[in-house]
């Protein structure tokens, strides 16, 4: 029931941008005045706003596009600034607070080479204290909500 954030909310510093950066606003969405972010301080914010809460999510679908579409140095990009996103949140995460799960609903972007997705395995990174205990239950991509939900009850 919780409202998807806005433009304003990115702008006020309340919401990370689907890109991490804000350049995709400037660049093809025509928001001049979107405030730019380097990849580490974007995973910083992220960091900052998931603890206020005991659930966010943020739904990365660049890769998505880059899996359907190419071309493979696209990819290689959206991996480095990932790289960097995650180097933020790390500096900034409080293990004890709570679990990061970083994991794909499919595989795609390995394989550039095909537009649709493939079958191949899908690998889950979790960070934080509850790690092992929700990595033990998860032995698929069916698993992931299911072990989400006992470390919310």
């Amino acid at each position: 029931g919780l409202a998807l954030r806005t433009a304003d909310e990115l702008r006020a510093g309340d919401a990370i941008s689907a890109d991490w950066t804000g350049v995709g606003w400037r660049r093809h969405l025509g928001f001049a005045d979107m405030p730019l972010l380097s990849p580490k301080a974007s995973g910083q914010r992220l960091a900052e706003l998931a603890s206020g809460y005991n659930f966010a999510m943020v739904s990365h679908f660049f890769t998505d596009f880059v899996g359907h579409r190419g071309p493979l140095e696209d990819g290689v990009a959206l991996l480095e600034t990932f790289d960097g996103v995650m180097a933020g949140l790390l500096d900034s995460w409080d293990d004890e607070a709570g679990l990061v799960v970083v994991v794909s609903d499919h595989g795609n972007m390995e394989d550039v080479g095909i537009r649709q997705h493939t079958e191949n395995d899908v690998p889950m990174l979790a960070i934080g204290a509850e790690r092992q205990a929700f990595a033990e239950r998860v032995h698929t991509l069916a698993d992931i909500v299911p072990a989400l939900r006992v470390l919310l009850l």
